[in-house]
């Protein structure tokens, strides 16, 4: 076997492409973007104590999310050609299961229903009744929210944090037990 001395050439001629050709280009739909919500705005007076402020507050939240996750959901979905998943049942499974994940309160069924609806609906022919229905079918696969599904990643923050903690002075205590678990060095 030889080795090969110099280096394949990788680069194209572009004298060789004739420009005067028409190309017919694709037309590849634009993600149009999410309806614009009212941001909850920042300022440096407490109006928490104005009557209403607090709902009026969280539903804008609420409604921030929502609108967030049925964009960032129709993006994830855009790489698919819409007839490569047609109909197909495990993509709202995969939907629910994000959704429920995402809307962890209690009372929101609403608010979970139409966000499958609305991410879901193009790849079911436009149908938001056949989305319903598949919903409604796939419903019992979905693994539902509870309490330590909900706090998992707040545990795991407590207990990374009392390991950085204390991690110092328990890796110490370690290294000098296996050091001297090995025997006296030469």
């Amino acid at each position: 076997m030889t080795r090969q001395t110099k280096p394949p050439t990788l680069g194209i001629d572009l004298s060789a492409i004739d420009d005067t050709e028409d190309v017919e280009e694709l037309d590849e739909p634009e993600p149009t973007p999410p309806e614009p919500v009212k941001q909850i705005p920042i300022s440096k007076f407490n109006l928490s104590r104005v009557k209403g402020y607090k709902q009026k507050k969280a539903l804008m939240k609420q409604q921030l999310l929502v609108s967030n996750t049925i964009a960032e959901l129709k993006h994830a979905l855009s790489i698919f050609d819409p007839e490569e998943i047609r109909l197909n049942h495990s993509l709202i499974l995969f939907v629910c299961q994000i959704v429920e994940d995402i809307f962890t309160k209690t009372g929101l069924g609403e608010i979970k229903n139409t966000v499958v609806v609305e991410v879901c609906k193009e790849y079911f022919k436009g149908d938001a009744e056949l989305v319903q229905m598949v919903i409604d079918i796939v419903f019992d696969k979905v693994i539902k929210t509870n309490w330590f599904r909900q706090n998992k990643t707040r545990i795991a923050d407590i207990f990374f944090w009392v390991l950085r903690l204390f991690g110092d002075r328990l890796d110490v205590r370690y290294q000098t037990n296996f050091k001297t678990s090995l025997g006296p060095s030469l």
